[in-house]
């Protein structure tokens, strides 16, 4: 028996899909003047994680079967999951845009 358990964990990054917004934000801010960027890097891990997707990113150990309550790094799509969850926030406010973790608020 191994000191430490061993992990196994299922990767589904051929399921993801990797969405790309850096082009629609430059089209935006290119008569801009004046704009204001926001780090939400810690918010990041407060987006829950819904029941089928902890069930797919769970990772199995010699003690027992453990789920992300939470967006954790490391899977492709979940940057782009926590783009849409902001501009969701975000959505009648104006002159504002998301960018990964980041806010930028712009006139």
């Amino acid at each position: 028996m191994c000191r430490f358990p061993c992990l196994t964990q299922f990767t589904n990054t051929y399921r993801s899909i990797s969405d790309s917004y850096l082009d629609e934000l430059l089209l935006k801010l290119t008569y801009t003047s004046v704009f204001s960027k926001i780090d939400c890097r810690e918010a990041y891990f407060r987006i829950p994680v819904d029941d089928e997707s902890k069930r797919l990113g769970a990772i199995n150990t010699q003690l027992c079967l453990f789920e992300y309550q939470r967006l954790a790094f490391g899977v492709l799509s979940d940057p782009a999951i926590f783009q849409c969850y902001i501009e969701s926030l975000l959505l009648d406010i104006p002159n504002n845009d998301t960018f990964l973790c980041d806010i930028i608020v712009f006139g």
